[in-house]
């Protein structure tokens, strides 16, 4: 069995950037040596995660 690679969320991040940047996810997965579906997933989650931090600011505001 192989061991999972953990990447920081600076590095999530960086790759998120770079796809946002020149409009490629698969490309900017490719610098990293990384697979599409995995940057996708980051992408998700990083999303996910700054919709809910809104959210429960917003609901500070309630």
């Amino acid at each position: 069995m192989y061991e999972k690679e953990k990447y920081s969320i600076d590095f999530k991040k960086q790759v998120v950037k770079e796809a946002k940047e020149t409009s490629s996810l698969a490309a900017a997965a490719r610098r990293h040596e990384l697979s599409a579906n995995m940057a996708s997933y980051w992408k998700r989650e990083l999303e996910s995660d700054v919709l809910f931090r809104l959210n429960c600011e917003f609901a500070l505001f309630d």
